[in-house]
C-alpha cells in the first residue's frame, strides 16, 4: 500500500512539472531603418530598441515604434506560443521641418478664424447608424496614419503628439479630424492656395466662403454667398416631366416650363422659378425607390413625396400616387452634385420620373 502511494505522488509530481515549465511565451524580432526607435508594447515603453527579440505572453499586441525626428510608427502583432515572429523590417518616415507650413495647417489656421465651420458629415448625413462613425474610425486609422502631414497636424491639434498607443475613443477624435480636414477644398494657385468651406451663423444661415490663404496664414476672403443644408435634393439622373416632355434635371433652369399642380389639385403647367445644385459628401448615400408598376427614383431620403413623406420613410407596401412601394433600398450615389428645382405657384410639387414629389426649396431660398 505505501508502494502504491508512493508511486500516485511521484507520478502527480510529473504532471504537475510538466504543466509548471510548459512555456507559455513566444519571441517577436523587431527592427527599423534607422535602427534605434523605442519599442513600446500597448504604449509602454520596454526598454528596447531595434533591431531586438522580445519574449511576450501569447495574446494579441498593439505596437509602437518611437524616435526622435521621425513619425510613430503603430502596428498589431499576435504571438503563438513558441515561435518567433519576424516583423518586416519598418522603415520610419522623418517629420517635416518645422518651417514648412503644411495644407493641413492653413486648413486649421482657416478653421480657427472663419467662423463656426458647417460640412455634410458623412456619417450622420443622409442617414445615422449606430456606431458607424466607430467602425470607420477604426478602419481608417492605418490610412490616416500613413498620410504624415495630415496625421502630425492633426496629433498637434488635439495635443497627442507624445502619444505612442491610441485608444479607440482617440481613434474617434482623430478620424473627425480627418473629416472635417477633408471638407474643405483646398488648391494650388500661383503662390497661394484658393480655399471653399461653409460656415454657420447664429441665425442659422449657411453661407459658402472663397479665397486664398498664403503660406504666412494670411487669409484674402473673395466672396461670401448664401449655400444650402446638406442635399436633400434627386440624383443627376432623374428626368422631370414638363409639356416639352422628360427633361434631365441637370439641364433645368429659371424659366422652363414644368407641370405642378395648384391649391385645388389640378395638374398646370408653371415656370420653373429656382434651381439648385448641391455638391455631394464623400459617401453621399441615396434611397432607391421602385413602385410595382415600374416607376422608380434615387433622391435623398428626406426628399418627400407629394404627400410630403420622406423617401426614407417609405416600406414596401405602402401606397405612392396609385401604386404599390416595391422595394426601398439605399446606395450610394455616384453623381457629383444632387439637384432640385422650384415651380411657381402654391404648392412647390412636380414629377420627377413620373413620380409626383416636393421641392426641398422654399420662398426664402429665392
Amino acid at each position: 500500500m505505501v508502494f502504491i502511494i508512493l508511486i500516485c505522488f511521484l507520478l502527480a509530481g510529473i504532471l504537475i512539472s510538466g504543466c509548471v515549465e510548459k512555456s507559455s511565451t513566444g519571441s517577436v524580432y523587431f527592427s527599423s531603418e534607422p535602427p534605434g526607435a523605442e519599442i513600446r508594447i500597448e504604449g509602454v515603453n520596454t526598454g528596447n530598441v531595434t533591431p531586438s527579440i522580445l519574449h511576450l505572453q501569447k495574446d494579441n499586441y498593439t505596437y509602437s515604434l518611437k524616435k526622435e525626428g521621425y513619425v510613430i510608427f503603430m502596428g498589431d502583432l499576435n504571438i503563438e506560443i513558441d515561435k518567433t515572429v519576424h516583423l518586416p523590417s519598418t522603415v520610419l518616415v522623418q517629420m517635416q521641418p518645422p518651417t514648412e507650413v503644411s495644407v493641413y495647417e492653413l486648413k486649421y489656421h482657416l478653421l480657427e478664424n472663419m467662423g463656426t465651420f458647417f460640412y455634410c458629415d458623412p456619417d450622420y448625413y443622409p442617414v445615422a447608424r449606430e456606431g458607424i462613425e466607430q467602425k470607420h474610425a477604426l478602419e481608417q486609422f492605418p490610412d490616416i496614419q500613413n498620410n504624415t502631414q495630415e496625421f502630425q497636424a492633426i496629433l498637434n491639434h488635439v495635443d497627442l503628439m507624445e502619444a505612442t498607443y491610441f485608444s479607440a475613443e482617440q481613434k474617434l477624435l482623430i478620424y473627425q479630424e480627418h473629416k472635417k480636414l477633408n471638407a474643405i477644398q483646398l488648391s494650388p494657385y500661383q503662390d497661394t492656395y484658393e480655399f471653399k468651406l461653409r460656415i454657420l451663423e447664429d441665425n442659422g444661415s449657411i453661407f459658402e466662403i472663397k479665397g486664398y490663404i498664403a503660406q504666412n496664414k494670411s487669409i484674402d476672403i473673395t466672396n461670401k454667398e448664401p449655400s444650402f443644408d446638406c442635399p436633400i435634393c434627386l440624383s443627376e439622373n432623374t428626368f422631370i416631366d414638363t409639356p416639352d416632355g422628360n427633361i434631365a434635371v441637370k439641364q433645368m433652369h429659371p424659366g422652363m416650363t414644368v407641370w405642378t399642380i395648384d391649391a385645388s389639385g389640378s395638374r398646370i403647367q408653371a415656370k420653373v422659378v429656382k434651381t439648385v445644385v448641391v455638391p455631394t459628401p464623400p459617401g453621399y448615400q441615396v434611397i432607391h425607390l421602385v413602385l410595382d408598376d415600374g416607376r422608380d427614383l434615387i433622391a435623398s431620403p428626406t426628399h418627400r413625396v407629394a404627400d410630403g413623406r420622406p423617401l426614407g420613410t417609405l416600406m414596401p407596401g405602402d401606397m405612392v400616387d396609385g401604386a404599390n412601394v416595391s422595394t426601398v433600398s439605399y446606395m450610394l450615389d455616384k453623381g457629383a452634385a444632387a439637384y432640385d428645382i422650384l415651380p411657381a405657384g402654391d404648392t412647390g410639387i412636380y414629377w420627377a420620373n413620373d413620380i409626383p414629389v416636393q421641392s426641398t426649396i422654399f420662398e426664402g431660398d429665392l
